[in-house]
C-alpha cells in the first residue's frame, strides 16, 4: 500500500484545477459490456486496466467480480493450508462476507442480500485506515486479521491480481 495520496482539490490552486482536462462523460455499462469487463478484469494483469467512471461504478455496483473458479481455488488453498493464524482467519472472514454468509468483518455492515463491490471496498477503506492508525476508535481485531480481510476484499473486486493466499497454480 502506498502512502502517497493525491493533493485534495481544496488544497490545489484554482489555476491548476482549471487547467485539468474535463473528464469525458461515459455512458452506463451495458450488460454485454459488463460481462466483457469482468472477463478482462479476471485475466492476468486485469487489475491494472484503466477504468472509466462508468466501469468503476459497474464494479462497485455488482457482487464480487472475481471469477468463481478462482474463488473456489482460494477456498481449496485455505483448506489445504489448514492455517488458523490471524491472517487466514481474516481471509475466511472476507470470503464469508462476500458470499453473504456473515456481516462485514470490520464494519459489521449487513447489506440486504450479497454485498456489492462498494460494500467490499468499504471494508478495504476501514482496513487501510486501521493499518495506518488513522481511525478514531481502533478496531477490536489484530492487524494480521485486518490485513487478511483487506487483501481478500481487494482481490474479490479485482483491484489486485494477487490472491491473498497462494492458489497452488
Amino acid at each position: 500500500m502506498s502512502t502517497d495520496r493525491p493533493t485534495p482539490a481544496w488544497l490545489t490552486p484554482v489555476s491548476e484545477l482549471l487547467a485539468q482536462p474535463v473528464p469525458e462523460f461515459s455512458p452506463p455499462v451495458t450488460p454485454e459490456e459488463g460481462r466483457e469487463l469482468v472477463r478482462r478484469l479476471n485475466e492476468p494483469g486485469g487489475a491494472q486496466l484503466p477504468l472509466n467512471e462508468s466501469e468503476h461504478e459497474f464494479v462497485l455496483s455488482e457482487p464480487a467480480v472475481r471469477d468463481g473458479d478462482q474463488v473456489e481455488r482460494l477456498h481449496q488453498a485455505l483448506d489445504e493450508d489448514g492455517g488458523n493464524d490471524l491472517y487466514s482467519r481474516g481471509i475466511r472472514a472476507g470470503l464469508a462476507y462476500a458470499e453473504g454468509r456473515t456481516s462485514a468483518p470490520l464494519t459489521g455492515h449487513q447489506p440486504d442480500g450479497p454485498p456489492l463491490g462498494a460494500d467490499l471496498y468499504r471494508e478495504v477503506a476501514v482496513a487501510n485506515e486501521s493499518v495506518q492508525g488513522a481511525l478514531d476508535q481502533p478496531l477490536p481485531h489484530p492487524q494480521d486479521y485486518v490485513v487478511g480481510v483487506e487483501a481478500t476484499c481487494l482481490w474479490l473486486i479485482c483491484h489486485t491480481d494477487t490472491p491473498p493466499l497462494d492458489l497452488h497454480t
